[in-house]
């Protein structure tokens, strides 16, 4: 009964512990490609795009930051 209390306890200090996370930004904008316009296929030029900057981002303007590019196929 007693580990039973124990882990509830300790389940909610980790819930409380996460609002404590700084969190990024997510930004959705489309971008227009040249190489697309009059394709074969008939697709879009205009494809759309989210983008995701880390905590900080607008503050250090000049900060290099990692980056990972998501291709979703076809």
């Amino acid at each position: 009964m007693n580990s039973i209390i124990a882990i509830g306890i300790i389940a909610l200090w980790l819930c409380g512990s996460v609002d404590a996370i700084e969190h990024g930004k997510i930004i959705h904008d489309k971008i227009t490609s040249p190489a697309l316009e009059g394709n074969f296929l008939g697709n879009p030029a205009t494809k759309p795009l989210t983008v995701y900057l880390p905590p900080g981002y607008d503050e250090h303007p000049q900060k290099r930051y990692p980056t990972v590019y998501l291709l979703h196929g076809a």
